[in-house]
């Protein structure tokens, strides 16, 4: 089909794959571009000519469009790059700093347009001289808030950005500060957007039936991690992947975290987070004894949950397989109404 996503991206299907930092691979992002949605690209501490080497090697595997993840929020001039898979800042005001690539927002900014890449997925603070920047370059930004929020939906809007992607309390990850779920503040961010651009869905999106219940709600397209998560292409860890499949929303443990909770599958570690929680430790207490972001990377590419946590969104129960990335794209794509 064709709706305002699929023309914007120049994509057959509107589908966009989640960035996951060192989760997503040039594999993993070739693979969903090639079955018509849009692969992105996270960041995951690459130096700049380990992230050229990786656009390289995607568009040696595909033709098709595809994304890069980076949150600048600061000036240009200022050169910096937040959390890029789900940023550490909160919309609320709060701005974490630390770097987490080697490579500046400035030398991103470059790669972007040497490599050619047609769009940026922005997630974290809004900022017009970035936004300004991306678009005299020629090159598409998808806007993801954290938390989002009618007024950062509006400024969005009118910094130029190009679609606006609506996070829910049921995504997998850092999830947003207020514990709104997807399909209710869906409808919020549609309205807020007022049909100047189109919305995207994210949150506990994985099969038809979630799909098609974001496009009654308004959506003109999903944002899916959990999903590609549990792929063939996935770099996921093979035993996080099968015990995906074991349990449902209602197993995973959550615990507080800064700016709001994470969620974890069953294990040694986020056991012992769940018990801090309990006994009413603060969010800081509990995201150190995690081991602050290595916590995901330990948990699910390596596996070892006595060392780290693994995060999914609620659609997790409704996922039965390990599936081709063609097949994720299909059965999301099946829920769209026309």
């Amino acid at each position: 089909m064709t709706n305002r996503v699929c023309e914007i991206l120049g994509i057959e299907k509107p589908v966009i794959q989640a960035a996951m930092a060192y989760l997503t691979t040039p594999e993993m992002v070739a693979a969903v571009s090639n079955a018509g949605g849009l692969g992105t690209l996270g960041l995951s501490g690459e130096s700049a000519d380990q992230l050229r080497d990786k656009l390289i090697k995607i568009k040696s595997l595909t033709d098709k469009p595809f994304a890069l993840n980076l949150s600048p929020f600061k000036d240009p001039q200022e050169d910096a790059v937040t959390h890029a898979s789900s940023s550490n800042a909160s919309d609320a005001g709060e701005e974490d700093t630390t770097p987490i690539s080697a490579a500046t927002a400035e030398e991103i900014f470059q790669l972007a347009v040497a490599e050619n890449v047609p769009v940026v997925l922005w997630g974290g603070l809004m900022n017009r001289k970035w936004a300004k920047k991306f678009k005299e370059a020629g090159i598409k930004i998808i806007f993801r808030a954290v938390t989002p929020t009618a007024e950062n939906t509006r400024e969005a809007i009118e910094a130029g950005v190009d679609v606006i992607i609506a996070t829910g309390f049921d995504e997998g990850g850092t999830v947003p500060a207020k514990v709104i779920g997807t399909f209710a503040i869906l409808p919020l961010i549609v309205d807020a957007a007022d049909g100047k651009v189109p919305v995207v869905a994210a949150g506990g999106l994985v099969d038809k039936r979630t799909v098609r219940a974001a496009f009654d709600l308004g959506a003109e397209g999903v944002y899916a991690g959990t999903a590609f998560l549990a792929t063939e292409e996935s770099p996921l860890a093979e035993n996080i992947k099968q015990d995906m499949l074991k349990y449902d929303a209602d197993d995973l443990l959550m615990f507080r975290a800064p700016n709001s909770f994470y969620r974890s599958l069953p294990g040694e570690l986020p056991e012992k987070l769940l018990e801090m929680d309990k006994q009413g430790k603060l969010a800081a207490e509990i995201w150190a004894a995690a081991g602050d972001y290595n916590c995901l990377l330990y948990g699910m590419h390596d596996g070892d949950l006595s060392r780290g946590i693994a995060s999914f969104g609620l659609g997790i129960s409704s996922i039965h397989s390990i599936d081709p990335v063609s097949v994720v794209v299909d059965r999301l794509n099946s829920g769209v109404i026309a």
